[in-house]
């Protein structure tokens, strides 16, 4: 608790429960700082790419394995790219950081300190930190997906009812949050955003009033303003709120592309263009994704689960030998049988260490591309929803211009309904204008997206798989090690003189008897099944 009466909450990924292992924990976490082969990488990457961010100033953060995993810091290949095609974009680091928990009861929550260091003009400052909670990051999320039609929104973690204030949580959600805010930033669109540098830059209590000033802006009968508002009334509304983004997001319309809706017409069918064929190709190309993604998260959830379960059993494992050893009265013996258990404690350490870092580097970025496909499925179906727009405000336009021409034709009515006719043309005409315009820029916007969408995943999972493998044979050397550690200790346990002699003995009467079974056999014609079913019994 720090001087403030705040409840920090401590993250402990190797803290186990288990009093017996409690000793351990303190070995675990010496042993995480020991694993050279797997960090020696990360920190040449991290600095390799330290070089890149310090030298271009570019518009990423500073990602590197002390601010979260190497999964997440690891764009240099997009880097690179964006580098060269953004010259002049200014550098920007943001740090996601103490988490602590505020409130009691019903009204606890976590809050966390959002760091930020930039050189980029349209913040006042070059260094400054913020304090946010959960849902200020809901309410950025949701004005980003009203804003930006057609754009892969950055997705944000799921809420946790049960749980959550749990130190592995609350470190996966800080870890999710950073990444939700460094993607949100390398984006080309959402990084120039008012609300994003609002969400940076100002106090705690400011942000409150700029929701209810926004809200108020928009109006309550816009989404814009609605979320707003649901933002400044308090979290439960705004998740309710959330909660229809996260639909959009997972619950695709069946809407064919090509029919729209009108409520005079009926149904109107627009001929396909190309990008229509391309959303549709691309709309097949993530509904195919998304279950693989989802059954590959599923076996590499398993994967840890059995892993966790490794280190369990070989801490009991250990704990047997020793026992084991406890019992014997050769002290060669019991030291070697020591050894043994001391070695499966260790490796007991070492599989739980492994087990955390395959969580944190395969299991946890595949469950994070489960929601960017659902983001880049909500992008496609925005899509599908202006396209259908423009259609109906086409149709609109249609039926205006036939009844004011039917009255002009008609010479009948007043001039004042001749006049309404002719102004309702116009409105429609202005309203097929910006439908028009809208869908073009979401097209063109949803190509780019999700063009964008694979390039990074085609990034993204070379880094997961090699990342995987390196943690694989980093963690096999370590325990070859630790055995190997173990074979000379054992070599060396003495046995007494006379307990050879008695078991050399023993092997020589037992060699004679089977000797004189196999000649009783041939003389009673006995069978080499029956001679062998004979052996096993001796």
């Amino acid at each position: 608790m720090d001087q403030s009466g705040k409840k920090w909450v401590n993250v402990d990924h190797n803290q186990n429960t288990s009093s017996a292992r409690s000793t351990s924990t303190t070995q675990r976490l010496d042993t995480m700082q020991e694993n050279e082969a797997f960090h020696t990488r990360q920190s040449i990457d991290s600095e390799k790419e330290g070089n890149i961010l310090s030298s271009t100033n570019t518009m990423y953060g500073n990602l590197t394995e002390a601010a979260m995993p190497q999964y997440y810091s690891n764009y240099k290949e997009e880097i690179l790219n964006d580098v060269n095609r953004n010259k002049d974009i200014n550098r920007i680091d943001v740090s996601v950081s103490e988490p602590i928990k505020q409130g009691e009861g019903m009204q606890a929550y976590i809050s966390y300190r959002i760091n930020t260091n930039t050189d980029r003009p349209q913040f006042a400052r070059q260094s400054f930190s913020a304090v946010r909670r959960y849902s200020d990051f809901v309410w950025l999320h949701g004005i980003l997906s009203a804003t930006y039609s057609g754009v892969v929104i950055p997705p944000l973690p799921e809420k946790l009812l049960v749980g959550r204030f749990s130190p592995e949580f609350v470190e996966s959600r800080r870890r999710a949050l950073q990444l939700f805010l460094h993607r949100c930033c390398m984006h080309p669109e959402i990084q120039h955003d008012d609300q994003l540098t609002v969400f940076l830059e100002v106090s705690e209590e400011r942000l409150q009033q700029y929701k209810l000033e926004y809200a108020t802006r928009f109006g309550k009968q816009s989404k814009f303003g609605q979320f707003a508002a649901a933002a400044v009334a308090g979290s439960s509304t705004a998740t309710s709120l959330f909660q229809w983004f996260d639909e959009t997001v997972n619950t695709i319309s069946s809407t064919v592309i090509g029919a729209g809706t009108n409520a005079v017409s009926g149904k109107h069918v627009m001929e396909k263009t190309t990008a229509d064929v391309e959303i549709e190709e691309m709309m097949a190309y993530m509904d195919g994704l998304e279950p693989i993604i989802a059954g590959l998260h599923k076996h590499a959830h398993g994967l840890t689960k059995r892993a966790r379960e490794i280190a369990d059993g070989l801490f009991e494992f250990g704990v047997s030998f020793t026992q084991l050893g406890k019992s014997e009265e050769n002290e060669s013996l019991q030291e070697g049988l020591y050894y043994i258990g001391e070695c499966a404690d260790q490796l007991s350490l070492l599989a739980a260490e492994h087990a955390e870092k395959e969580a944190i580097h395969f299991e946890e970025p595949i469950a994070d591309y489960i929601r960017l496909v659902a983001s880049a499925k909500a992008a496609l179906q925005k899509r599908n929803d202006v396209r259908n727009a423009y259609a109906n405000a086409v149709l609109d336009l249609e039926y205006k211009t036939q009844i004011s021409t039917k009255l002009v034709n008609q010479n009948t009515g007043s001039s004042e309904k001749f006049q309404l006719a002719g102004i309702d043309v116009v409105k429609a005409q202005e309203r097929v204008d910006n439908a028009k315009l809208e869908y073009d820029v979401v097209t063109e916007r949803v190509l780019r997206e999700v063009k964008r969408f694979k390039e990074q995943k085609a990034i993204d999972f070379k880094r997961i798989v090699l990342d995987y493998i390196h943690l694989q044979i980093a963690y096999s050397q370590r325990v070859e090690k630790e055995w190997e550690q173990v074979v000379p200790k054992l070599a060396n346990i003495q046995i007494p003189s006379s307990q050879v002699d008695t078991a050399q003995e023993d092997v020589s009467n037992v060699a004679v008897e089977v000797e004189g079974l196999d000649s009783l056999g041939r003389k009673m014609n006995v069978t080499n099944a029956e001679i062998a079913a004979a052996d096993v019994i001796l």
